[in-house]
């Protein structure tokens, strides 16, 4: 990068990048699931929403089948490598969150999700390209109650992944201005997108003794 800040990730743009994977994906693998263990069950549908949240405790009946991306933040103490460039590794969970006319055929549909989600993230580990390494390190199925009135059952088919970053952040980074408090940002050009260019230079040369 020519900014002298160098890259700033952001954790969202991960949660967006495999809200876009699933949403790119997702169909394709239920229709292979659907062909390989030989579905007999209702029609699957793809999800019907795509959220990202910090927990996944809360959804919407109508908008059912729901992914919900889930980050809590991170899954181990950074690291900066030799230039000093952190990496980070956040952990990530992918829930699928559905409901049909009763328990086994909930708990059915929760499992199909979390199948083709599990496979859709490891055979897609870089996200895009945002991602340097994938581990896919849990599964579960939870049931979820409902004040509701009604015979459906909900359940979430959820996968938990580290998924690693690079170049989070540069610790060389940052301007380099010795101006206290720092002059205001340019309104037009990216703040600190180049040093100040010096208008004289002296140089004071010293011959070494032999």
């Amino acid at each position: 990068m020519s900014d002298i800040f160098g890259p700033i990730f952001v954790a969202s743009q991960l949660e967006q990048a495999v809200v876009d994977i699933h949403e790119q994906w997702m169909e394709t693998y239920i229709a292979e699931l659907v062909l390989q263990i030989g579905w007999t069950g209702p029609d699957i549908p793809t999800p019907r929403s795509w959220v990202r949240r910090n927990h996944a405790e809360h959804f919407t009946r109508d908008q059912l089948p729901q992914m919900v991306v889930v980050s809590p933040g991170l899954a181990a103490p950074p690291v900066k490598d030799g230039r000093g460039v952190y990496r980070a590794t956040w952990m990530i969970g992918v829930a699928t969150i559905a409901s049909a006319k009763d328990e086994q055929t909930t708990q059915d549909l929760a499992k199909f999700y979390a199948a083709c989600s599990r496979a859709l993230m490891i055979q897609h580990q870089s996200l895009g390209g945002i991602a340097s390494n994938m581990i896919w390190m849990d599964e579960s199925y939870d049931d979820i109650p409902s004040e509701e009135e009604t015979s459906n059952v909900i359940a979430a088919g959820v996968n938990y992944f580290r998924i690693e970053v690079e170049g989070v952040a540069d610790w060389r980074g940052g301007p380099r201005i010795p101006f206290n408090p720092p002059p205001p940002p340019d309104p037009i050009n990216q703040p600190g997108s180049q040093d100040p260019i010096a208008d004289t230079v002296s140089v004071t040369l010293q011959q070494e003794e032999s």
